[in-house]
């Protein structure tokens, strides 16, 4: 029970010297704009114990006058990243030997829109309007290197911004300058505390007014320039007006890029939110949402998400195919080999998924193509190189034995076929249909095909039909007339007597001649 009685009271102890040591705010209704304190360096060694702002041994300044009796004032320049309405300002300094209880009465404040060493303009507050609010001890003591000790307990004064002639203290992004002057009770002081640096030879940018005039604050030994602390705080954060719907900058298959919103961050549909406008890895041809809405800052709430804005990402793109390959081929057809998911054209005609062309002209060269077709996902890729490809010739059936036209004992002629040619027996094909020269009383075949054409095969050979020549005919002999060569000297009917009497001699010629041949055989 006691070990936890002492947890608990080292845990409060601890957090309230998280609260006090410089860094944090103790105002948890406001918010830090803007926040340079960074004086405490030596934390504290055990709860409860003090932290100090120990100066380096090459050091001696403890801090800078301020004293509003004598018009000292001490400026220090600040940035806003963006527009803020000031509640109030945090300030640092020490009376020296005040003790824990702050001596502190006053407080007077100027903000100039540059730095007023230059002549910048003063746009905020006056020289007599005391904007002293409260004062409180933050557990850290100002001390020379080595030497740890209580003479001067660092305060933390509180500015309140509504005290002033102007209650509001709105201003825009941009580096502004902040002049301050104290009051105390005691006679030492009031003493601005310098920032530590990073290092002792890091200069700031602190300056100070003596006599009218504003020069650099510098430490007495390193003679480097100071840093003054300051905490700029704002009411809560703010709320922010959704921004308009976000405008596609760019777009492809796998990423939308977003135009840029100040301050933006984006989504995608119900994703996670980004401050980078692009997002990549996408589907192709998916329509996404996307959102935008203004970020949480230090002074503003994330603002409501905008409208949302439709895009759908572009086909991705395909590499064309090679050249297709002729997978069959006849006189009026051509047969592509088939490529997964391609699509084919013959010349300059239409796009088809059939890898076969049809009705095409016997013995004609075409040009095919082939290209991978559009998906869902994906674009129709470019044509592939082409393909030549001629179609064969078409066949023809053979026509029916020929038939004879006209026959000679030399010669036959054949009726004619449209388109066809002739042969006798093995001879060579010719187109007339009329066969001479042949060997009378001689049978021959004769044969026809349909001739070859631009377009179509010669056919086979008709069945042969076979025919004979005539016989030749013959001349009768030239035999002369008696009443050509035998003068007339009379007439008695046609009857002539001298002729009668002739071939009497004749014939009795004739016998004796033979009778004579016998009797010289003998028996």
């Amino acid at each position: 029970m006691k070990r936890n009685i002492v947890l608990a009271l080292f845990c409060s102890i601890f957090l309230l010297t998280l609260a006090v040591i410089p860094g944090t705010s103790v105002q948890a209704a406001d918010v830090a704009v803007y926040d340079t304190v960074k004086y405490c360096n030596v934390p504290a060694v055990n709860p409860g114990d003090p932290s100090y702002s120990e100066m380096a041994a090459e050091q001696n300044t403890y801090g800078f006058s301020c004293q509003y009796k004598f018009e000292y004032w001490l400026a220090e320049t600040f940035i806003l990243e963006e527009e803020a309405s000031i509640k109030s300002v945090e300030l640092f300094a020490y009376q020296t030997n005040s003790g824990t209880t702050p001596t502190f009465t006053g407080v007077y404040l100027m903000i100039y829109d540059g730095n007023p060493a230059d002549g910048a303009n003063l746009i905020w507050g006056d020289e007599v309007t005391n904007l002293f609010d409260s004062a409180e001890f933050t557990g850290c003591y100002r001390v020379v290197y080595g030497i740890r000790n209580a003479e001067r307990p660092i305060m933390k004064i509180v500015v309140d911004i509504s005290k002033g002639t102007s209650p509001e203290l709105k201003l825009a992004a941009g580096t502004y300058w902040l002049a301050f002057s104290l009051d105390g009770s005691l006679a030492s002081g009031p003493w601005g505390i310098p920032n530590i640096l990073e290092t002792t030879y890091t200069a700031g940018t602190a300056i100070q007014r003596v006599d009218g005039g504003w020069n650099n604050i510098k430490d007495g030994q390193t003679g480097v320039q100071a840093s003054i602390p300051l905490r700029l705080l704002a009411e809560g954060k703010q709320p922010q007006t959704a921004p308009p719907a976000p405008v596609v900058a760019a777009l492809t298959d796998t990423s939308v890029t977003l135009e840029v919103i100040a301050g933006a961050e984006y989504r995608l549909d119900d994703g996670a939110w980004q401050t980078d406008p692009g997002f990549t890895g996408l589907t192709p041809n998916t329509t996404y949402k996307f959102y935008a809405r203004l970020a949480e800052t230090a002074t503003h709430l994330a603002s409501p998400a905008s409208p949302a804005t439709e895009a759908t990402t572009l086909k991705s793109p395909q590499a064309a195919p090679p050249a297709p390959v002729v997978a069959a081929l006849t006189d009026t057809s051509v047969t592509l080999e088939a490529i997964t998911g391609a699509e084919y054209r013959l010349n300059d005609g239409a796009w088809q998924t059939d890898p076969g062309f049809t009705g095409l002209i016997p013995n004609t060269t075409y040009k095919f193509y082939a290209r991978l077709a559009e998906t869902a996902t994906h674009m129709a890729s470019p044509a592939s190189p082409a393909t030549e490809a001629t179609t064969l010739k078409s066949p023809q059936v053979a026509p029916p034995a020929p038939v004879v036209a006209t026959l000679t004992d030399t010669s036959v002629t054949l009726e004619v076929i449209a388109g066809a040619e002739y042969r006798l027996n093995d001879g060579a094909w010719q187109t007339d249909p009329g066969f001479t020269g042949l060997t009378p009383n001689t049978t021959y075949k004769l044969y026809a095909r349909l001739a070859e054409t631009a377009t179509h095969m010669a056919s086979p050979e008709s069945p042969a039909t076979e025919a004979t020549t005539l016989k030749s005919s013959q001349t009768e002999p030239d035999e002369t007339q008696p009443e050509d060569t035998i003068p007339k000297t009379g007439e008695s009917s046609g009857h002539y007597p001298w002729l009668a009497l002739l071939l009497i001699s004749a014939s009795g010629l004739i016998f004796l001649t033979r009778k004579k041949r016998i009797s010289q055989q003998g028996d």
